[in-house]
């Protein structure tokens, strides 16, 4: 990729259909359609 952008690289691919949706590259979006996000729990004792 070099210096271009990962948004600019993506869509130029994408407008040549030789890339999936934006949030197939999203690794929270991934984890959120199947079912695997979570929010954090508030656990004190850790930093």
């Amino acid at each position: 990729m070099g210096s271009i952008s990962f948004p600019s690289y993506w869509l130029k691919l994408f407008l040549e259909g030789k890339a999936g949706r934006l949030e197939e590259y999203s690794i929270q979006a991934v984890a959120a359609e199947r079912g695997k996000f979570m929010r954090p729990v508030h656990a004190p004792k850790t930093p």
